[in-house]
């Protein structure tokens, strides 16, 4: 009695389970991948100097405060009144990274700090230190922002509270108001939410060499 040849035509269910592991193959490599760079990449230890970080934060006051009283000399003033008048969607792209921390002005920073532990690291001196450059603005006015900061590769490393960097839970949202930069920051978990503001201003200075001594 002759026997029929083994169909070598896999089963629906085969072909699914191969799919599937495939597909376990490809998380795992990329899961591989992400920590070998990580690893790789790895910033070299990091030492918060309190001394260092809060002079910093006293000169950005100190600077904020004399760029302000650059308003009684009328050519700064009116290049700060042309910056509030400039709608989101026309504000000069060379001023995009131009934008300089007020500390003065943040609010609820130093709350967000204590509430998950991250006082005195390096999440402190970038709250404070690193500054906003826009890379682009959509014809609503939202804008899209990068950080200028070394220390950026630590948001990777560091949680604030039980919120990593780009998790769903940590939220920002930018806008300028009257010629400011707001960024507004949300970190959201496990029934928790905290806030705090940001602000960040362009020198005037940097306001009338734009706008009235040709500086493009």
């Amino acid at each position: 009695m002759l026997v029929p040849p083994s169909s070598t035509k896999a089963s629906p269910k085969s072909a699914k389970e191969k799919k599937a592991s495939e597909e376990r193959i490809v998380v795992i490599a990329a899961i591989i991948l992400f920590f070998t760079l990580l690893w790789v990449c790895a910033p070299t230890p990091y030492e918060f100097n309190a001394t260092r970080v809060s002079a910093a934060k006293r000169q950005l006051i100190q600077d904020a405060q004399l760029d302000l009283a650059l308003n009684d000399i009328l050519e700064y003033n009116v290049a700060r009144r042309q910056m509030r008048r400039t709608n989101t969607v026309d504000i000069p792209e060379p001023l995009w990274n131009e934008w300089v921390p007020d500390p003065s002005r943040f609010e609820n920073v130093e709350q967000v700090l204590q509430m998950t532990g991250t006082n005195g690291t390096v999440i402190e001196e970038l709250f404070y230190l690193a500054t906003p450059q826009i890379i682009d603005i959509q014809q609503n006015g939202q804008l899209k922002i990068k950080w200028n900061s070394k220390l950026m590769i630590y948001f990777l490393t560091v949680p604030i509270g039980e919120c990593w960097m780009y998790g769903r839970c940590h939220k920002h949202h930018y806008f300028v108001r009257n010629g400011n930069l707001y960024v507004h920051s949300v970190f959201d978990w496990n029934q928790q939410t905290l806030e705090m503001t940001r602000v960040y201003y362009v020198p005037a200075k940097n306001l009338l060499d734009h706008f009235f001594n040709g500086y493009h």
